[in-house]
């Protein structure tokens, strides 16, 4: 260890200041609802046990699966191995510092592994820090503990927007579905009179992806995108895709046509719902519909397949061995309740109307949630290169 620019800070590694170690993990076979003390994974409370073996407030940092996150776990608990435990070596470091200090740290160069991202102890230790005497620790704490607790409340109150937001799309999406949203009545509990119940088959061609040799490089880097799960976002945007076939990989596969294609990830990720408005191919993780024009609006279509309604339908009839996934023939035998096709364009342009004006509210919410998160990393920034208590050391004479 030595000295820090700043004439009173010691410098080293993580490892000189505290030691660290994964605890033993349980199965959540062991969990029980009747266990008097709550068990922590890697980002959180997942379940109760009937013992303790942390009896302490711990500071851990999440080393398996989405690793890096820090958290502050009340005593007494059960703490996982899925997070590493830190904890100061001794009263020259606070454990209130410790957190913050935790939360400065880019894990970015640590993290290993490819099927799963890891964190391992040896790894941690090396990371560079930065420790002032344990007064200015204090200071440091009051400070962030303050600001950051007034960016919570202000945080708090975008959460709550998100979560009113998604309770009046679950709403609106159910009035438009059930035939409330065009003045039918809903008391009955059947669907309106002049409304169809059809098999998603029976609306158009569905096309199951597939996959060329991934080995063969000429079937890739063509003009034609091949779109995966992950190219969709969890909102339903098609983004650009991030492989694209070659005419000669694309002779290989399924294509779809346009018009409107529906996109709808059957396996990994299930239910995620798309329109494509060009010619795409898909791998065998998404089924494709060339909707009969004549019978459907395919954005009524896709609107209603990402509703609650019909995502628990899926969800439902899909099988899981290690990832749920739902085949061509389920998917095409489940049954959707069909309003004849003008009143079907007077339920999207209402709907597509009411979700512009929510996704402007949530656009000013996204703003608010990255510069909140901007100025807790300039904070964290000043914090542990001494800017933000310079002033406090200059008229404590330090």
């Amino acid at each position: 260890m030595r000295e820090h620019s700043t004439a009173t800070w010691t410098e080293g590694t993580l490892g000189d200041f505290c030691s660290m170690y994964q605890p033993k993990t349980i199965s959540m076979k062991e969990m029980s609802n009747d266990g008097k003390f709550p068990v922590y994974g890697a980002n959180g409370q997942i379940g109760f046990y009937h013992s303790a073996n942390h009896m302490e407030t711990e500071v851990t940092v999440s080393c398996r699966g989405n690793c890096g996150t820090v958290n502050v776990i009340p005593g007494p608990s059960w703490i996982t191995g899925n997070a590493m435990v830190v904890q100061p070596i001794d009263d020259a470091l606070s454990k209130n510092f410790l957190h913050f200090l935790l939360m400065s740290l880019d894990y970015s160069r640590v993290i290993t592994g490819t099927a799963q991202q890891q964190i391992t102890r040896t790894n941690l230790t090396k990371i560079p820090v930065a420790i002032p005497p344990i007064d200015e620790q204090q200071r440091i704490v009051e400070i962030l503990e303050e600001i950051f607790s007034k960016i919570e409340i202000i945080l708090a109150r975008q959460r709550n927007i998100r979560s009113k937001a998604a309770r009046f799309r679950r709403s609106l999406l159910h009035a438009a579905f059930t035939g409330v949203l065009t003045g039918h009545d809903s008391s009955a509990a059947a669907i309106p009179s002049n409304w169809s119940n059809v098999e998603l088959g029976k609306i158009g061609r569905w096309i199951t992806g597939s996959t060329p040799f991934t080995d063969n490089l000429e079937n890739f880097g063509g003009a034609t995108p091949f779109i995966t799960p992950g190219d969709i976002s969890d909102k339903g945007v098609l983004g650009e895709a991030r492989r694209t076939l070659s005419e000669k990989g694309l002779s290989l596969v399924r294509k779809v046509n346009p018009p409107s294609i529906l996109l709808v990830s059957i396996g990994a990720t299930l239910g995620k719902v798309t329109l494509a408005n060009q010619i795409v191919a898909t791998n065998q993780q998404i089924n494709s519909l060339e909707p009969n024009m004549e019978l459907i609006i395919p954005r009524y279509l896709e609107l209603l397949l990402s509703s609650q309604a019909m995502q628990e339908q899926l969800w439902k009839t899909s099988t899981s061995t290690t990832v749920p996934i739902i085949n061509k023939r389920k998917l095409e035998s489940l049954n959707i309740d069909l309003p004849p096709k003008i009143e079907q364009e007077v339920i999207v342009s209402i709907v597509e109307e009411q979700l512009s004006h929510l996704e402007k509210s949530l656009i000013n919410v996204d703003e608010i949630e990255r510069k909140s998160a901007a100025l807790k990393r300039s904070l964290l920034h000043s914090a542990f290169t001494g800017e933000l208590t310079k002033e406090w050391r200059g008229a404590a004479n330090v």
